[in-house]
């Protein structure tokens, strides 16, 4: 798979060792993945989420309600929608300036914030 993959130019891959999940997500476009909690972090770093979904119900949070991503049912219809905004890169383009004005609903606060914020919340009980 992985020799497959690293024919295209426009897909890296990553070592996990190496790399951090949020530097993975922060420097790629689109996220693909199977209903995984991931999807969501990908938003916090400014991915486009695209859930595949072969389940009867949808996957929540609702990116495509949203206009922050998009949710498919089948593998054939994630290569469609990748089709369409390789096509029309201005589909793209309008989706991550939405993504990145409704993140803040998702995240109260995003990279080393967070951690400024559990240690001092932490501190905060130590010391009450």
């Amino acid at each position: 798979e992985l020799k497959i993959f690293r024919r295209y130019a426009n897909i890296t891959i990553d070592e996990p060792l190496k790399n951090g999940l949020d530097s993975t997500l922060a420097k790629s476009s689109i996220a693909i993945g199977f209903t995984s909690s991931t999807l969501i972090e990908a938003v916090g770093c400014g991915a486009i989420p695209l859930v595949i979904n072969p389940y009867p119900w949808s996957y929540v949070p609702d990116f495509q309600k949203l206009g922050i991503g998009f949710e498919c049912k089948n593998i054939n219809d994630a290569k469609k929608i990748l089709s369409q905004i390789l096509i029309n890169d201005s589909i793209m383009e309008k989706m991550r300036a939405e993504l990145l004005t409704k993140r803040a609903d998702f995240f109260h606060c995003l990279g080393s914030a967070s951690t400024s914020l559990i240690k001092n919340e932490i501190d905060r009980l130590i010391n009450s």
